[in-house]
């Protein structure tokens, strides 16, 4: 017998001995109630080792999760389906092109294929929880019914015992009745009132006799019933409970097939990704000539002038191949700064968020010196341009940050970061991974992102917006 059904049962007084012979006891009664065997269930004695009934049946059956479910029960474990959204809204024209390669489509058949499996295992598991608070319910309101039923019942067959005592009290009493005396001398005197009376007395025992023979039958009746009710109710309760402790091995099977299928779906889509780069790869070395043209159009109209805090900046974009840079990456710039010249690349990868936030409160008085760029925790963070990095560490409200100056001698700062994975002094180049988004500091309250500053010439902080903005693309 599962552990679970004996505590429980054992909670309300019932043995683990009758759960096993759940037969209805002889149909003469409580023949042996001091066998403490009614019905086939065992009652504990009182004063016995057994947990006594307890007044709030959702303690008493907390460790068996059939407590009180208004309450905050635990639901059965349930695994996270990821995001399966792999395909872009409105895809590009190289985008089509790419998603129409053969080795792309059977890619994303899969992961599609996979999608599907997990978000039907899912349904399957929260169907399966659903059935286990339906059940959890129905054996918290069964283990309720039984409670005290076992002291009921003892009482019922000390009663019927008590009533049998008092008619083998009234048949002694019968037995000891005048009228067997008087009947050996019939004519002594006074012997008439003498049988009248014994008459009468014997008369009146064999009366009480038979009031006491229905009252004892009317007794075993109503105890019968209640047996029998009592019997049904356990056998259902043992059934809920049993159901539940199915419902939790199932859903853990589930939920490991679910884990499974999820870090499949994981190595799908890297797969994926990893076809629609080399797809891509594919397609640009096809159209280097027309992707250049098209850049360097792009590079005119897009090229803007910012001036942040009277630092002069000129940001304009430059194809990958003409910098010999990854062309998995189209954000890289040529700035100018301050009549230096150059490559620059976003902070982030994308998708990210930003608004220009400079001067905004900020608690103990303070105002915000940077822009926050929002994006997925775990998201890359790149080395703005090439440099190094000054300086890696820990302070309360940056949390994980990094100081990095620039080949020109501008200092940026990054901050809030998940991870950190460069040291002090170590040479970067432009868009080399340098940490991760997170919300490390005091930003724990909030979404992940990367607080960047921009210091020119190793200076004071000045609004980094407009530099942002044309380093990551509008976002507008």
């Amino acid at each position: 017998m599962n552990s679970r059904i004996a505590l429980a049962f054992a909670a309300i007084g019932i043995g683990a001995g009758s759960l096993a012979n759940p037969a209805i006891g002889q149909a003469g009664g409580f023949q042996h109630v001091q066998s403490e065997h009614l019905g086939g269930l065992q009652f504990v004695e009182q004063g016995s080792e057994q947990p006594a009934p307890a007044d709030n049946l959702g303690d008493t059956f907390a460790g068996f999760d059939v407590g009180d479910s208004s309450g905050d029960d635990q639901a059965l474990p349930q695994q996270p389906v990821e995001n399966l959204d792999v395909t872009p809204a409105q895809p590009d024209e190289m985008t089509q092109r790419v998603e129409a390669e053969p080795d792309v489509v059977a890619a994303r058949t899969n992961v599609d294929r996979l999608s599907d499996w997990v978000k039907e295992t899912q349904a399957n598991l929260e169907g399966r929880t659903r059935r286990y608070e339906i059940a959890q319910g129905h054996a918290t309101r069964l283990l309720e019914e039984l409670h005290g039923k076992p002291d009921e019942i003892r009482a019922a067959a000390k009663r019927i015992q008590e009533a049998k005592d008092e008619r083998a009290k009234l048949v002694r009493t019968a037995y000891k009745s005048p009228a067997t005396i008087t009947k050996a001398d019939p004519l002594s005197a006074g012997n008439a009132t003498n049988i009248n009376d014994s008459l009468h007395s014997g008369e009146s025992i064999r009366r009480a006799i038979e009031r006491a023979d229905e009252h004892i039958r009317q007794l075993e009746h109503a105890a019968s019933l209640d047996r029998e009710n009592f019997q049904i109710a356990s056998t259902s309760a043992r059934a809920a409970l049993a159901e539940i402790n199915e419902l939790e091995a199932s859903s853990e099977a589930l939920n490991k097939a679910l884990e499974q299928g999820n870090q499949n779906l994981t190595e799908a889509r890297a797969t994926l990704e990893a076809t629609r780069k080399a797809a891509r790869a594919r397609l640009d070395a096809q159209a280097a000539a027309e992707a250049a043209a098209r850049a360097a159009q792009q590079a005119a109209q897009q090229a803007r002038t910012v001036s942040p805090d009277g630092t002069q900046v000129v940001v304009s974009p430059i194809p990958a191949q003409a910098q010999n840079m990854n062309a998995g990456w189209d954000l890289w710039r040529m700035a100018t700064i301050n009549g230096a010249q150059q490559v620059m690349t976003c902070p982030v990868g994308h998708p990210v968020s930003f608004i220009d936030s400079w001067g905004f409160p900020r608690s103990g008085g303070r105002t915000h010196k940077g822009v926050d760029m929002m994006a997925a925790k775990g998201t890359p963070i790149y080395a703005v341009a090439d440099g190094h990095v000054e300086r890696a560490y820990w302070n309360r409200l940056g949390g994980l940050s990094i100081n990095f100056v620039d080949s020109l001698g501008h200092k940026y700062y990054y901050a809030h970061m998940d991870a950190v994975y460069v040291t002090d002094g170590q040479q970067m180049k432009v868009g080399d991974v340098m940490g991760a988004v997170g919300n490390t500091g005091n930003a724990q309250s909030t979404p992940p992102h990367l607080h960047f500053q921009f210091h020119p010439n190793h200076g004071g902080p000045v609004p980094p917006y407009e530099l942002t903005r044309s380093l990551c693309g509008p976002n507008d």
